[in-house]
C-alpha cells in the first residue's frame, strides 16, 4: 500500500473528522468530534454530602460509589452516583481505600497506581508496582480536588487521626522485599504523615516490611502497623522524631522473606484500646494489649477464612470481620476471642468479601465484596441484631473500601 493510501485508510478508520490530507503541513487541522457519552461527568453533578454517605473505593475502574446513608437499611438501596477519581483519565490509578475528615468537608482517597490484576508493568499487580501514589484531597460539597500529595509506590491503607490533623499512609511493597532478597537494600517501606491541612508531608518513617493495616489508638499518639515480616509496628508519635518499635506476632514468628502469618489488618478496640491483628496465612486474629504491648494469647481467634478488614461494635464488645475464602462474616467476643455467630454471605450475592465497616449510629454493617472480574462487586447492608442481609447493591469492580461521610453529632 502507498504511502498516501494508508494515510487516507488511517483517516477513514478514525472516523474523527480530525485527520485529513494537506498540501500544507502548517494548516490546522479542525477539531476533534467525539461521539457517546463522556466519561467523566461535570463535578456539578455530584450530590454533596447531605445527610451522609458511604462512599467506595472501586480501584479497577476509576470511581467511587456514593450512597445516601439516610436510606442504608431500606431495601433496595440504590447507588445514588458513581463519581470519577484520579489524575489521570486514560490510566488506571487504582484508588486503594480512603479516609474521612472528621468534619465531613473532606475525603482522602489514596491512589495506589497498582490494580489488582493488571499484571506486569509500572503498575504491576498487588504490591509490584514501580510507580509513586498520590493522596487526593476532595471535596465533599462538589467533589472537586483540592490538593494532591504525592506519596510511595505501592500505598496499602490511609487513616486519619481522630483530631482529623493527621493522615497516616502505608505502603504494601512487595517488591521492596524481592530488591532486598537479591541483595537490593532494606525490605522495609515507609509510613508517610500528611498534615490534612495544608497536604505537606509531616514525617517519612521506615517502618517495616510491606505494611498495610494502619489505626490511631484513641489519643492519637500512637499508630499500629501490621507488617507482613509477623509483626506489628507502634509507632510513638510524641517524640520530634516519632519511634518505631517491631513486635513479633508470635514466638515461632518468620520474617520478611518467609512469613508464617503474614499480618493484615489492625482494628483499635474502642473500649480498652486492644489492638486485633487480623492474620492472612494462619487464618486467625491476634490481641496486641495496648498497656504491655505483648500478645495475649488467651484471646487468639481461630477462623475458616482469611481474616480481612473488620469492625467494632461502638462499645468496643464484638469485632465483626469478614473472612476471604469462605466468605464468612464472623462476630467475634473482643473480651474472649471465641466466634459468638456466623455468618454464611450468600454466593450470588457476594464474592471475596474484602471489608466490614459498621455506619455510625445505626445497627448496621456496611460489607464490600470484592466480585469476580469483569462482573461488578457488591455492597452488602448487614443487621448486627439478626446477623442477615438487609440489602445488595451492585457497585464498580473490585471495590476495597468503604468510608462513612458525615457531620459530627
Amino acid at each position: 500500500m502507498s504511502r498516501m493510501r494508508l494515510a487516507a485508510s488511517f483517516c477513514l478508520a478514525l472516523t474523527l473528522g480530525a485527520c485529513r490530507l494537506s498540501a500544507d503541513p502548517a494548516a490546522t487541522p479542525p477539531p476533534l468530534t467525539f461521539s457517546g457519552e463522556p466519561t467523566w461527568p461535570e463535578t456539578s453533578t455530584y450530590p454533596g454530602l447531605g445527610a451522609g454517605r458511604l462512599v467506595i473505593t472501586n480501584s479497577y475502574e476509576d470511581s467511587l460509589s456514593v450512597f445516601d446513608l439516610s436510606r442504608v437499611g431500606q431495601s433496595p438501596l440504590p447507588e445514588l452516583k458513581r463519581v470519577p477519581v484520579g489524575l489521570n483519565p486514560i490510566a488506571i490509578e487504582a484508588p486503594h481505600h480512603l479516609a474521612a475528615a472528621p468534619s465531613g468537608d473532606f475525603i482522602f482517597p489514596l491512589l495506589s497506581n497498582y490494580a489488582p490484576g493488571t499484571g506486569t508493568g509500572p503498575h504491576g499487580s498487588h504490591g509490584t508496582g514501580t510507580v509513586d501514589g498520590y493522596v487526593l484531597k476532595l471535596s465533599t460539597a462538589n467533589h472537586r480536588l483540592v490538593a494532591q500529595t504525592r506519596v510511595d509506590r505501592n500505598g496499602g491503607d490511609i487513616t486519619i487521626s481522630p483530631d482529623g490533623k493527621t493522615l497516616a499512609i502505608t505502603h504494601f511493597d512487595l517488591q521492596r522485599i524481592t530488591d532486598a532478597a537479591q541483595g537490593n537494600g532494606s525490605p522495609d517501606a515507609r509510613l508517610i504523615l500528611v498534615d490534612t491541612d495544608t497536604m505537606e508531608r509531616r514525617a517519612a518513617i521506615d517502618v517495616c516490611p510491606a505494611p498495610h493495616g494502619v489505626a490511631f489508638n484513641r489519643q492519637g499518639t500512637r499508630l499500629f502497623v501490621a507488617c507482613l515480616s509477623d509483626e506489628v509496628a507502634v509507632v510513638d508519635l510524641t517524640p520530634t522524631t516519632p519511634q518505631v518499635t517491631r513486635i513479633k506476632i508470635a514466638p515461632d514468628a518468620g520474617d520478611a522473606f518467609l512469613q508464617k502469618y503474614q499480618p493484615y489488618m489492625v482494628a483499635v478496640s474502642p473500649a480498652s484500646g486492644d489492638v486485633y491483628v487480623s492474620c492472612l496465612v494462619s487464618k486467625d486474629i491476634r490481641v496486641l494489649k495496648a498497656d504491655t504491648l505483648t500478645v495475649d494469647t488467651a484471646r487468639q481467634t481461630r477462623l475458616g477464612g482469611a481474616p480481612y478488614l473488620g469492625a467494632f461494635s461502638a462499645d468496643g464488645t464484638k469485632l465483626w470481620v469478614p473472612n476471604q475464602g469462605d466468605d464468612v462474616l464472623s462476630e467475634i467476643d473482643a473480651a474472649t476471642g471465641a466466634v459468638a455467630r456466623s455468618l454464611a454471605l450468600p454466593a450470588e450475592q457476594c464474592r471475596n468479601v474484602h471489608q466490614a465497616t459498621l455506619v455510625r449510629g445505626s445497627p448496621y454493617l456496611a460489607v464490600i465484596c470484592e466480585g469476580i472480574r469483569p462482573k461488578p462487586g457488591t455492597l452488602l447492608i448487614v443487621d448486627t441484631a439478626t446477623l442477615t442481609v438487609v440489602s445488595h447493591t451492585d457497585v464498580g469492580l473490585y471495590p476495597d473500601n468503604v468510608a462513612v461521610v458525615v457531620r459530627p453529632l
